[in-house]
């Protein structure tokens, strides 16, 4: 879940140890017992710590001196959803699939402005820095600006969704309660479609992120982590969407690291690792 993953990757710590085990925790606050934010180390040894994007933790949580959620804003993205007429696809009180509306401007597009702004700024600046990147995309409401969003209409995309007989029976009622299972064979395929659109606008945010920190001049002793804090299920497991389940397409996620100079090209280590790494490791 969002914000027990977030609270755990900015905190070392499991959920067993934080208290915080659904998305519930936001609005919890002194009920959580308190811990500190790995981020802190990196204050104290003289870095400047900014984060842009989407935060979605518990109250007092300070991980960032210097934060700006410009363009991470959900509840902007589902009231321009419930204008789209053409939604080819919605379950769970959310947009599965739909074409974000021509000419209008994409808010998301503002974190990665903000962070590229924040790399020109740090060229002929000598202090190291720690700047965190965070997107709500890929996430629903699933709406897409072009030209990603029709980019895989035409793959070989399932049309049906299969119930595994091997469900266990809170799996399978999940899958019921998302409604693909009453979807058209086009809608279906939309679901896939658009949340892979998705994926490859936010592969082109940090294309554009990496260019800036080049041409600042401070990538060669940079460490970049590309990571997430969770998957989606995609109409699997009998029609589940989202990653309520404990299965892989929601467990499983990202982690690229790159360390010019120590961490070769092309590196795989398949060694078991999660969230909590990512704090020590840092």
């Amino acid at each position: 879940m969002c914000v027990s993953s977030r609270y755990s990757l900015l905190t070392g710590r499991t959920p067993a140890r934080t208290g915080v085990y659904h998305n519930d925790a936001m609005t919890l606050g002194a009920a959580i017992s308190p811990a500190p934010a790995f981020t802190g180390s990196f204050v104290d040894a003289g870095h400047r710590v900014v984060d842009f994007g989407k935060g979605h933790v518990p109250r007092g949580l300070d991980a960032f001196p210097e934060t700006d959620g410009t363009g991470a804003n959900q509840l902007q993205l589902m009231e321009v959803a419930g204008t789209i007429d053409d939604r080819v696809a919605a379950a769970y009180g959310g947009t599965l699939a739909a074409a974000w509306p021509a000419g209008r401007p994409y808010p998301p597009e503002q974190v990665t402005d903000n962070v590229v702004r924040f790399l020109a700024e740090m060229a002929d600046d000598p202090r190291p820095f720690f700047c965190r990147a965070s997107f709500l995309q890929p996430h629903t409401p699933v709406i897409v600006p072009e030209p990603w969003a029709g980019r895989y209409d035409d793959e070989p995309w399932p049309d049906t969704v299969e119930a595994d007989p091997q469900l266990s029976v809170f799996e399978a009622r999940y899958g019921e309660q998302g409604g693909v299972q009453a979807m058209t064979p086009p809608q279906v395929r939309a679901i896939r479609s658009r949340y892979h659109g998705l994926v490859a606008w936010l592969d082109d945010q940090v294309g554009r992120i990496l260019d800036a920190l080049d041409a600042s001049g401070r990538a060669g002793d940079t460490i970049v982590v590309f990571c997430a804090d969770h998957g989606a299920l995609l109409g699997e497991l009998g029609g589940g969407i989202g990653k309520q389940v404990f299965s892989p397409p929601s467990q499983q996620v990202p982690l690229l690291v790159s360390w010019p100079g120590t961490i070769d090209a092309g590196t795989v280590d398949t060694t078991l690792a999660s969230g909590v790494d990512l704090a020590p490791t840092l």
